[in-house]
């Protein structure tokens, strides 16, 4: 059926990683039984399980068929393509799908497939949801089987990867009912850079001397509140500074970055980078002044970040050789107010921290928690499983 679509697939000059969790499996047996397959796949992975998951994307996702479960596996992906063959980031491609499929389970929501593809020149979501009849009735056919949605997904995912190839994929009648909606979006050259880490490219946008790390999903008052605080108390303009690569969570992809830097433009600059370490930030904005959480603090005082305790003493002390300065925020930590006070840090790393006063601070609420209510919230009005 796709004999020669694959074809013009494979003689391309593209080339990936594929992920996939739940669905999807047809698609790469589909790549992989045609002649040419090597010149695409440059590797595939099943992280199925709900802890396989997380140790693909470096953390636990709130939810492993969404969306943005989908985009954060496709970036992992194509960062995994470019450490597979780094002299090809143009060329290079993540592929992801996280899929919903029908089960003998029950399972609340629709069966749905998210299908995400991450370049360094665009990034593509393709969400799919399969209809389901309210009613049975006797001259109504009979619920989608697997097999059914699984063929559905196959011409999909082999679409959606024709289309970033620009190969014309035939349309296809199925018998399974369906919803499907792809969206992109194109970087510019800038975050096309800066995503890739090209020479001279660590940042986008200029910076101020005052920067407010973090990964803002999504920006709250909090956030706000301590950039004005620490305005005042620096007597500097604070930019915001959002890294692609984050030492603790999944990299961003271009849906992420341009819903972010929106979020973020009404109150202040934002500069994008690609520093997911302190000691990177601070080759590339030497003597600022870092506006960053206790539990930030305390993060960059343990030695798992950098490998060994010789290694962190050595990243400590080059901090303190740029001029690098920390304007701390303390947070409720089990009912208490946390601060410098309350915590053990290596004595160079503490010279080089001010710490603001409760009295001037105090913000009990955090982007994590912000998201799983808003994923909760999104859980609880999805449509009930027939």
């Amino acid at each position: 059926m796709y004999a020669d679509r694959l074809a013009k697939l494979h003689a391309s000059p593209n080339q990936g990683v594929i992920v996939l969790a739940g669905g999807g499996a047809s698609a790469l047996a589909q790549l992989l039984g045609a002649s040419g397959a090597s010149g695409t796949l440059l590797e595939a992975s099943v992280p199925y399980s709900a802890s396989a998951l997380k140790d693909f994307l470096g953390q636990a996702p709130l939810s492993s068929v969404s969306a943005e479960t989908a985009r954060s596996m496709a970036a992992v992906a194509f960062q995994r393509a470019n450490d597979l063959d780094p002299h090809a980031a143009e060329r290079n491609f993540g592929l992801s799908i996280t899929a919903a499929l029908t089960t003998n389970r029950a399972r609340r929501g629709a069966d749905r497939a998210y299908i995400a593809l991450h370049c360094q020149q665009v990034s593509y979501l393709r969400s799919i949801e399969f209809t389901k009849p309210e009613h049975k009735g006797e001259d109504e056919a009979p619920p989608a089987t697997r097999d059914q949605q699984e063929a559905v997904l196959c011409h999909e995912i082999l679409g959606l990867l024709s289309q970033h190839m620009e190969i014309e994929w035939p349309a296809a009648e199925f018998s399974v009912v369906y919803e499907s909606r792809t969206d992109w979006v194109q970087a510019p050259l800038d975050w096309q850079q800066v995503m890739v880490k090209a020479k001279n490219s660590n940042q986008s946008g200029s910076a101020s001397n005052c920067l407010f790390p973090g990964a803002f999903n999504p920006v709250h008052q909090g956030h706000l509140l301590m950039k004005t605080v620490a305005e005042q108390l620096t007597g500097l303009t604070v930019d915001f500074e959002l890294s692609i690569h984050n030492v603790d969570k999944p990299c961003l992809d271009y849906f992420s970055i341009k819903d972010r830097t929106q979020q973020l433009r009404a109150h202040g600059n934002t500069v994008l980078t690609n520093a997911p370490t302190f000691i990177e930030k601070a080759r590339i904005f030497p003597h600022a002044t870092f506006v960053i959480g206790i539990d930030t603090l305390l993060r960059i005082d343990q030695s798992q970040y950098y490998g060994s305790d010789s290694r962190r003493d050595a990243a400590l002390a080059e901090l303190t050789a740029l001029g690098i300065q920390f304007l701390v925020f303390g947070r409720l930590n089990e009912g208490a107010f946390l601060g410098l006070d309350q915590v053990e840090i290596s004595a160079g790393l503490a010279a080089r921290c001010k710490m603001v006063p409760e009295a001037i601070f105090r913000q009990d609420i955090s982007s994590t928690t912000l998201r799983a209510n808003a994923a909760q919230a999104a859980d609880t009005t999805r449509p009930g499983r027939l």
